[in-house]
């Protein structure tokens, strides 16, 4: 009677610790922990950069005209415009194809951090964009460096995305990807505002002699650099992430720590989360995984190739609308009547009230969006808050 009613208590203490652990578990992964919210900021503020960097050309070449094309009513022609806004796009491709594929098969730690390398590079070299003896003149090589820009940016979006992600809890992850996008929101923000604080600093300058507005239009660039160098010791030492440890390096113990470490509870692992050597896992990752195999494998199956073929159609759609829009901004607000026209009033006035109105549309218009869906995603789903943004989207365009 002693021995079962000993192992019937040991029995049930053992349920009841499971139940414990079970509970413990849960609300970890529902909360927010302060480690999350570090990572989650280090992410978000790579979009705050890409959005900031990508869409702040649409109040630089309205000042390209004034300073480059004087004998042509100070207006930059729509061919070279056309160009200007849309090469970073064209590298944005290839980075996110050439990043996403290393993060994948390198690790993520091993090049989270490159990207923004190159994002500083190149734009403290558009920012110093100037004409060669002969050939090549200024917007030549703002162009080239754009380009080289939209790669950076381009192997960020994936990068800090899949680092968010992975970073999360499970119940928190769709909140923290909303919040991390949302940052997008602040760029464009930012952009706008501080093309008005360099304006009214060079506004005396600037209706003496137009010419001064090249000042502000490289300003306003190089500031880009702020936030990509104020993220780039915590990329670097950034541990690898707890789901690519458990799901692709094979390691248990790092993928437990890491796990711990990401919802602020005690590990019962004896490992450390350290920062790895970058190229730690390279030969096991080489010998185990074919990624182009994988990938055939993975998506040969229709329940796996129709998430990705409609989450990379809708996000196809939104951003021809997206970026139609974002990067033409000064031009439709001028177009609207809000800005004066480039001959009918001075250089300055013209520049102020297009960046007033993009500052307007970005604190009235994207940022309380971006926030509806950080507040709700989890609540109403990630279905529906598409299916609301794509019917107000069509009415608003409609109208």
């Amino acid at each position: 009677m002693h021995n079962d009613g000993t192992t019937i208590s040991a029995e049930s203490l053992e349920q009841s610790t499971t139940e414990n652990h079970s509970k413990q578990h849960d609300r970890s992964e529902n909360k927010i922990t302060g480690r999350q919210i570090r990572t989650v900021l280090v992410s978000s503020t790579g979009f705050f950069m890409d959005a900031y960097d990508i869409f702040v050309i649409n109040l630089v070449v309205p000042m390209l005209g004034y300073v480059y094309y004087m004998d042509q009513k100070n207006t930059v022609p729509s061919d070279i415009q056309g160009i200007l806004k849309g090469i970073t796009n064209v590298g944005n491709i290839i980075g996110q194809l050439v990043f996403g594929y290393l993060g994948d098969s390198k690790g993520r730690k091993s090049v989270y951090g490159v990207e923004l390398l190159i994002i500083i590079m190149a734009t403290i070299c558009s920012a110093m964009a100037g004409s060669a003896a002969i050939g090549v003149g200024t917007l030549g090589f703002l162009g080239f460096w754009r380009f080289i820009l939209g790669i950076g940016i381009g192997g960020d979006y994936p990068m800090s995305a899949t680092v968010s992600s992975e970073w999360s809890s499970a119940g928190r992850r769709g909140q923290m990807l909303a919040l991390t996008f949302s940052m997008q929101g602040w760029g464009q923000f930012f952009g706008a505002l501080f093309a008005v604080i360099l304006l009214a600093i060079f506004k005396v300058p600037i209706e003496a002699n137009q010419i001064n507005i090249d000042y502000v239009w490289r300003i306003l660039l190089a500031l880009g650099v702020v936030p990509a160098a104020c993220t780039l010791y915590s990329r670097f030492h950034l541990p690898e992430s707890p789901r690519y440890a458990e799901r692709v390096l094979k390691d248990p113990e790092l993928a437990e720590i890491g796990k711990a470490y990401a919802l602020g509870v005690q590990s019962k692992s004896s490992a450390k989360l350290v920062p790895r050597e970058p190229m730690a896992h390279t030969k096991k990752l080489d010998d185990d995984r074919h990624h182009f195999r994988d990938f055939r494998i993975y998506f040969s199956q229709w329940r796996n190739l129709k998430v990705l073929i409609g989450t990379c159609s809708t996000w196809f759609l939104l951003d021809i609308a997206f970026y139609g829009l974002s990067l033409n901004q000064s031009i439709v607000i001028s177009a609207i009547g809000f800005a004066p026209d480039t001959t009918k009033a001075s250089p300055w006035e013209t520049l102020f009230k297009q960046a007033v109105g993009n500052l307007i549309i970005s604190l009235l218009g994207a940022i309380p969006g971006y926030y509806v869906t950080v507040f709700t995603v989890e609540h109403l789903g990630r279905k529906t808050i598409q299916i609301i943004g794509f019917t107000m989207e069509t009415i608003l365009f409609i109208i």
